[in-house]
């Protein structure tokens, strides 16, 4: 676990605070391979670099604000609302331009994504619903929403 989490971040890292960074405003591939890496590679090895039996109690402040967060709906929805925003041409344009929006993309995509990957994993089962009904049609709405 410690060499999963240690993998994700040594990966997020590279991705946002290294010279790569600075390669992506030239290269078009290289730009849309970090976001890949910030949104389907770094937020799986976070989550299951996170150590079992973490409890929270759904009744405090933090389990509420999670419990809403890695529902699977609010997940899904903050996640499609990033790849559409971003993938506009007037998000996409501001993310390349503006020197306030450039970093703003890779978050949005990073956290976005540990919320997605946080519902498939379940790392927090306390403060997240286990009925594989809502699980189910997540995935399966996370699927079409891939191929679209």
């Amino acid at each position: 676990k410690v060499a999963l989490f240690t993998l994700g971040l040594v990966l997020w890292y590279g991705a946002t605070q290294t010279v790569a960074r600075a390669y992506t405003g030239q290269s078009m591939a290289l730009y849309m391979a970090r976001l890949m890496v910030l949104a389907e590679v770094v937020p799986p090895l976070l989550v299951l670099g996170l150590p079992r039996g973490i409890t929270l109690s759904r009744q405090s402040p933090l389990g509420r604000v999670l419990g809403l967060l890695l529902d699977p709906w609010v997940a899904l929805a903050v996640w499609t609302a990033v790849i559409i925003f971003w993938n506009i041409p007037a998000g996409f344009n501001a993310s390349v331009v503006s020197n306030t929006a450039a970093p703003l993309l890779p978050l949005l995509y990073l956290i976005s994504s540990l919320m997605v990957w946080s519902v498939v994993l379940r790392p927090l089962p306390t403060v997240q619903p286990a009925h594989i009904g809502s699980r189910g049609w997540f995935g399966l709405s996370v699927l079409i929403c891939t191929t679209l």
